[in-house]
């Protein structure tokens, strides 16, 4: 039987279940992201937890850094990890002991939220993302929220985006609203 502190240093990709043909055909969850979101959300929220509570520093290229190392080293154990990559990693493990995923899935995970990080490069600001989540998640304080919706309208009419657009973007986490 393994103990507690065992369990928390077992390497993420010893929770995954092996891939099978039709995962291993998913190329993105473009499309199917409702099906993976207890991982996203666990991701995401870890994100937006880390910048409102512990690092407002925190910068969309950081998290890619973040994301990257944690795709391309999840056979290691927790304690090679720290910050934020912990973070994620725990809240992933959580997720994954309740509704285990393939490799490929927790890989397409990774890349869907690396994807919608650089969705937001048009945004020309280096936390477009990290305050996105922050919102989406319902993390910001009833200021920070203000202060954002301000910044989104203002760049969404700078942008001339149609008022559908930008209630898209101002769309919060179904679970919190």
């Amino acid at each position: 039987m393994k103990t507690e502190k065992e369990d928390d240093s077992q390497p993420l990709s010893d929770i995954l279940v092996s891939d099978t043909s039709d995962i291993e055909e998913l190329e993105s969850l473009f499309n199917v992201e409702e099906e993976y979101d207890t991982y996203l959300d666990a991701v995401e929220f870890s994100i937006a937890h880390y910048y409102c509570e512990k690092n407002p520093e925190l910068k969309d290229d950081d998290v890619i850094t973040v994301l990257l190392n944690i795709k391309n080293n999840y056979d290691k154990g927790i304690e090679s990890f720290s910050g934020l990559e912990r973070d994620i990693i725990e809240n992933l493990k959580d997720a994954i002991n309740e509704d285990p995923i393939t490799h490929h899935e927790f890989k397409l995970v990774i890349d869907y939220i690396l994807w919608s990080i650089r969705n937001r490069s048009w945004m020309e600001d280096d936390q477009a993302y990290v305050k996105w989540v922050s919102y989406y998640c319902d993390m910001f304080t009833d200021k920070e929220e203000e202060d954002y919706k301000e910044y989104i309208m203002k760049v969404a009419d700078e942008l001339g985006l149609s008022k559908e657009d930008t209630d898209t973007i101002l769309i919060k986490q179904k679970s919190l609203q």
